[in-house]
């Protein structure tokens, strides 16, 4: 006989999955949010605050803009600080699990959520 080995459920990732440091898979993940990241910084360096929802950037994005009141960004959801220094950008990995980016107006940092009820994880990540 023989043993099937899948990583993923047929929904994507597990919430068991072993989010690490520089975790080649989620790096690549990471790495789609450079659109969206580039995008509102531009905004912020235009208007000193992050917009309050996506449709703002659509002289920002070089790609189709988003469609208005989508707080989509390249396929990461966009949800700004209440304060309008910061925001967070997420992305679902499978049916419970997700990447979050999460920057606070002055530092930056990627989170790895199970979903599940379980702790996020902060992780390194260099996209």
């Amino acid at each position: 006989g023989w043993v099937l080995f899948l990583s993923d459920w047929p929904g994507g990732m597990r919430p068991t999955y072993k989010a690490k440091d520089y975790d080649a898979r989620l790096t690549r993940m990471a790495k789609t949010a450079d659109i969206a990241i580039a995008a509102l910084e531009r905004f912020h360096h235009d208007y000193s605050a992050y917009p309050a929802d996506t449709a703002a950037l659509g002289p920002y994005l070089s790609s189709t803009p988003p469609t208005p009141n989508a707080p989509e960004i390249a396929g990461w959801y966009y949800t700004r600080k209440s304060d309008g220094l910061g925001y967070t950008l997420a992305r679902k990995l499978g049916w419970d699990p997700c990447l979050l980016y999460e920057f606070d107006g002055g530092q930056a940092h990627w989170v790895f959520s199970p979903g599940d009820g379980g702790p996020d994880k902060t992780i390194l990540l260099k996209p």
